[in-house]
């Protein structure tokens, strides 16, 4: 084959190859198998955070903060116990503190058997002598009450 007519199928197998690795890769819904709603960072400070979820079934959680190697829920060292149970509906809630301001943290929760969340990311405020520009967004529903003829 000639140098010119495999410089031109290049791209091609290029192409090929890279539709066959994105066909069999996981998909952000294999990844959040045992919590489906998917996880939430709220009240963040420079120093800590609310980090939630709300996983498929009851039993001990697991937070994971940073880097992630596996999901042992038995065995947790620098990691956050918690525990889903019916009665608080399934919702597994921890304040995280200890955190350093103006750096963004990944997280993700586990259970049992290696199930996991999607994970999440957030960033802690600047401190307050930095001067930083802040985004921030506000949502909500006033009076929870629907529109009249709804």
């Amino acid at each position: 084959m000639s140098r010119t007519r495999r410089l031109r199928l290049l791209p091609l197998a290029l192409l090929i190859s890279t539709v066959s690795a994105l066909a069999f890769a996981p998909g952000a819904g294999a990844a959040a198998k045992g919590f489906k709603y998917g996880v939430a960072a709220g009240d963040v400070s420079q120093g800590s955070a609310i980090l939630w979820a709300r996983a498929n079934h009851a039993g001990a959680a697991l937070i994971q903060l940073g880097k992630f190697k596996g999901c042992n829920v038995g065995h947790a060292p620098n990691r956050l116990k918690a525990q889903a149970s019916k009665s608080k509906d399934l919702t597994v809630q921890k304040k995280v503190t200890g955190l350093k301001a103006g750096k963004t943290y990944k997280y993700r929760f586990c259970m049992a058997g290696g199930q996991h969340s999607s994970t999440g990311t957030f960033k802690t405020p600047p401190k307050p002598n930095q001067a930083k520009t802040i985004h921030f967004a506000v949502t909500g529903d006033q009076d929870a009450l629907p529109k009249p003829g709804q």
